[in-house]
This record gives structure tokens, sequence and C-alpha cells, in this order.
């Protein structure tokens, strides 16, 4: 399965929902994350240390998972619910790009309007960026802001084994939460896992990645409980090796 979405001019993509989700397809659904994903994920939360996440499923208009596991303070211990309020970190990127799309539909913003005429406050370091940069140069991040790497080597293939469909992936992170969000436009399925902590792994993404093969009944289901100790001590040894590097500068 591929796990992100690249513009193709050459050929076109048919993104015809399948609605074909009927009430018992909807129940093995549910079934299925009750009996096999919620262990895997509490495995995962267990071994990373996370406190907590939510997390749902929606097919078409039904939800058949929606779930909330652990504590959203773990010294008061009130448990996360439909109320919690979660940071969604850079899946605003999406947001600010949907409705950039809206405006320029309408006419009252071009891809080339210059970033210091739409957002008179832009502000940068590098004079020739704060005065050449266009809307479309800050949707796509050209005007100097990097990206991070992932720290701890390849993330797993999800979906092993199934048919090749396309995966809307978009992540969020900042200092004290993570977040993402999975489309499958073929089966107009979405996942959303919200976590409001960081953990050694990114768990949100992990916790999504056990979704999506549940939700798809993956045949090669990846082993979420040996990948999330992996992980996790790739990423105390960087952690370890950032340390010592520090101490001899």
């Amino acid at each position: 399965m591929r796990r992100e979405s690249k513009a193709m001019a050459s050929q076109s993509i048919d993104f015809t929902i399948k609605r074909t989700c009927n009430r018992d397809a909807l129940s093995s659904v549910a079934q299925r994350i009750e009996t096999d994903a919620l262990p895997n994920i509490q495995a995962i939360l267990a071994k990373s240390g996370t406190p907590s996440i939510s997390s749902a499923v929606s097919h078409g208009e039904e939800a058949p998972h929606i779930s909330h596991l652990g504590y959203r303070d773990i010294g008061l211990k009130p448990r996360a619910d439909d109320r919690t309020t979660f940071n969604i970190n850079s899946m605003t990127k999406g947001i600010v790009a949907a409705v950039t799309v809206l405006e320029v539909t309408k006419g009252t913003l071009l891809w080339s309007t210059k970033a210091k005429e739409a957002i008179p406050e832009f502000t940068s370091t590098n004079p020739m960026v704060e005065d050449a940069s266009t809307v479309v140069d800050m949707l796509s991040r050209r005007t100097g802001i990097t990206t991070l790497t992932r720290l701890v080597g390849e993330e797993p293939i999800v979906g092993k084994g199934g048919p090749l469909q396309l995966a809307i992936y978009h992540h969020g992170s900042m200092p004290g939460s993570t977040s993402c969000v999975i489309m499958i436009p073929e089966t107009d399925t979405i996942i959303i896992v919200l976590q409001d902590s960081l953990a050694p792994l990114d768990t949100a993404d992990f916790v999504g990645q056990v979704l999506v093969e549940t939700a798809l009944d993956a045949k090669q289901a990846n082993d979420y409980g040996y990948l999330t100790d992996l992980f996790v001590q790739k990423s105390f040894n960087h952690m370890n090796q950032l340390k010592s590097e520090l101490e001899h500068v």
C-alpha cells in the first residue's frame, strides 16, 4: 500500500467512491478492531510509554470504531472522551491549503499573489524571501521552513499481501502532541488518530497503521509489538549518541 499522494499529470486517477460497506461489513470491521487492533494498540501504548490515544475509523457516513484509551492527565487520571481537546498540529497545513484553493477558485486570490500582499505581517530574515515569496511558495514550504527527517529509520510497509490502493496520509507533530489522518478513497475509509503527548516513537502513526491493516483486513499484518520495541530502542540509542557527542564538544 502507498502511504503518500502524488500528483500525476500524465495519468488520471479514478477517485469515485465505492460505497459498498453494508451493515455486515461494518460489523465485521468493528469486530476485527475490537479483537485484533485494540490489543495491539494497548501494547504499543504500554511499550512506548504513551499515556493516551484517541482514534476513529469511518466508512462512508458510518463510524464502526471510536475509542479513547488511557488518561489525558496521568496525575489526576481523568480519561479522554469525545469532549477532550487535542492539537491537530501540522494538519492545519491541509486546512489552509483547502481554504486557499477555494479563494483561488473564487478569484479573490492568485497562486502568484505575493505572500506580503496576502499576509502583511509576513516577515523573513532573508529580504529576498520576504519580498519575492508567493502564496504557492508558502504552501509548498519554499520559504525557508526546514523538514525534520525521521531518526529511527524506515517505516514498515503497510497492507502487505493485499491489493495496491492509494492512501492519502497527513501527519501532524508539535511539542507535546502528534496526530495523523489516513484516507483511502477506494473504500471511502478515513482513520483519525490523536495523541496528547510525545513518546520515543510516533505512536499516533503506528496506531494509524494498525487500524489501516485491520480495517482493510490485511493478509500480512506487521508485528507492531516487535516494531515498537525496535523503534523505542533505536530512539533511546539516538538520544544516548547525542548525549555522548555533546559531552565531547
